[in-house]
């Protein structure tokens, strides 16, 4: 018999609905979970060499600004953070690791309190705290987003500390709730501008939910928007500064002629079953229907629906906007990564609700589910290894053959030796030419940052390449009147890129010597061509 001085709250904490042990046992197979793939990932993050795109990041974090041309400066304050403490590719990577650590974290906060708002038991809470949790730390795309860092990670983690908060406030109408809200929304804005679906998305939870909308004659909404004006404020001022270069690449430059493609729409929607697996695709699009349903319809066994209409809103909202779009343009399928994980929380609330028992097609379905993500997860990690002799074949998506394709996988090799070839072509250039400093031009921005990541010493390096969509946050920084007189290093990894800096640098160097090539081979297999060319005694002219 249970005691009657037990509160209510710590009978449901100590006995579930289906008469288990209740939430500390889920909470510490959670724990159990998180710490395991937070080693694993802190193992991997130093094992493999960086990306273009991850040593840019890596730039950026050299030259500290709250923004920059391409995106937002959050990731470079967490990079040089991050390299402060860790040494090599591992300081680059760490935030990536911590801050999915993170959100898996207030995921299962989050589904904890939807779950208890729809009147589940304490153990069901903590069963859906623990689902939403595990799903994070499992789904491909999330997974990716655990040891790669990009403008990704941070994104994802305080777009969801926003909604986590949100909860909280409307809920319990807190300042501290309010504001906490506001503020991981300007945090979550400084990391990547697709945030700009969270205030649409919440102002609508706001105007259809009945409870919510005495919020609209309080001062606690707009004291939220404006600590999210404070935290976002340091980006409006450095856009200010600059043109407003940051809203102009995102919002207009990058995307060029809007041309009508249903392909484009198909391939966006197949994008999306592929980074999140068509089994949690499908479940999770599942969910999101039954919880329009119940709003719709009154569902009475959902008295309080209120955190269950945040959480479609807060997924509908950014995929109806991304779904449109993408009927004009290619979408990035990792851009609707932060809007999937209010979707997975809807899920696991479902399934730790209705649970009928051990052997039911709920609970297979849902062991099924996590069991897949979590040995696709184990496997992708294994594949990043493999030797480029078992993937010895091209195969490559049609619709985008250029950047998706098997093969390209394999220049994650070659960047050791091609640091090594740096460090010694500026050396015997110096020798060759003591009274002149030899500087390191790339011809293209991933290479100009990884070449610089991977030389000895990291010397500074300098874009040599006609503006393009990315990479021209090295305009901020690049001051090429001050290098006259210098001789430079210019590295290329493309016949193409090759040919273009070549012409360039033949009009701007007194003496430009033939390429040299630096061919990358792993046991015995050519994998491709580097070449580096000296020049000598540049102008001072600005190339492009």
């Amino acid at each position: 018999m249970t005691s009657l001085a037990t509160p209510p709250r710590a009978q449901n904490a100590s006995i579930g609905a289906d008469g288990g042990v209740g939430g500390p046992p889920l909470r510490l197979w959670f724990g159990l979970i998180l710490g395991a793939m937070t080693l694993i990932r802190l193992g991997f993050i130093g094992s493999l060499p960086l990306s273009g795109d991850e040593a840019y990041h890596w730039e950026w974090s050299r030259h500290l600004a709250p923004s920059y041309w391409d995106h937002p400066g959050m990731t470079a304050w967490l990079i040089r953070l991050g390299t402060e403490l860790l040494p090599g590719e591992a300081g680059v990577r760490l935030p990536a690791v911590l801050c999915l650590t993170g959100t898996a974290l207030v995921a299962f906060a989050l589904a904890q309190r939807v779950a208890r708002q729809r009147g589940c038991t304490a153990t069901q809470a903590d069963r859906a705290g623990l689902i939403a949790g595990t799903l994070v730390l499992f789904v491909p795309i999330f997974a990716v987003f655990g040891v790669y860092i990009s403008t990704d990670p941070p994104l994802l983690f305080f777009a969801t500390l926003t909604w986590w908060a949100l909860a909280i406030a409307l809920e319990t109408g807190r300042w501290s709730a309010w504001l906490g809200a506001g503020v991981a929304l300007g945090l979550a804005a400084s990391a990547k501008f697709l945030a700009f679906t969270i205030p649409a998305a919440a102002g609508l939870t706001i105007l259809a939910h009945r409870d919510y909308r005495c919020w609209l004659l309080r001062p606690h909404p707009y004291a939220a928007l404006a600590a999210t004006a404070l935290a976002f404020g340091p980006v409006l001022w450095w856009n200010a500064e600059n043109a407003w270069g940051t809203f102009d690449f995102n919002f207009s430059a990058r995307h060029g002629e809007i041309k009508w493609s249903p392909l484009l729409a198909l391939e966006f929607l197949g994008g999306q079953a592929v980074m999140l697996l068509p089994l949690v695709f499908g479940f999770a699009v599942l969910a999101l229907y039954q919880a329009g349903r119940r709003t719709a319809i009154g569902d009475p066994s959902n008295s309080a629906p209120g955190l269950s209409k945040l959480m479609l809103l807060a997924s509908v909202v950014p995929l109806t906007v991304f779904g449109l779009v993408s009927f004009t343009r290619r979408i990035g399928m990792h851009w609707t990564t932060s809007c999937w994980v209010p979707a997975l929380v809807l899920l696991a609330v479902d399934w730790a609700q209705r649970d009928p028992g051990p052997g039911a097609g709920r609970r297979r379905a849902m062991r099924w589910t996590i069991g897949t993500t979590a040995g696709v997860t184990m496997l992708m990690h294994f594949i990043a290894h493999v030797p480029p002799t078992w993937t010895d074949f091209d195969l490559a998506y049609v619709g985008w053959p250029e950047r998706i394709r098997i093969k390209a996988f394999d220049e994650r090799y070659g960047w050791e030796q091609l640091g090594a070839a740096v460090d010694r072509t500026m050396a015997e250039m110096r020798d060759e030419d003591p009274s002149r400093e030899v500087i390191l031009l790339g011809a293209h921005y991933g290479v100009a940052a990884i070449a610089s990541f991977y030389t000895p010493g990291r010397p500074q390096a300098h874009l040599w390449s006609p503006p393009r969509d990315h990479g021209a946050s090295y305009f901020q920084w690049d001051d090429f009147p001050a290098l006259r007189g210098t001789n430079a290093v210019l590295v290329a990894k493309r016949q193409w890129r090759l040919d273009v800096a070549l012409k360039e640098a033949r009009a701007h160097f007194a003496r430009v010597d033939p390429p040299e090539e630096l061919s990358i081979r792993i046991d015995r297999l050519d994998l491709r061509p580097l070449y580096l060319i000296r020049c000598w005694d540049f102008d001072g002219d600005t190339p492009f």
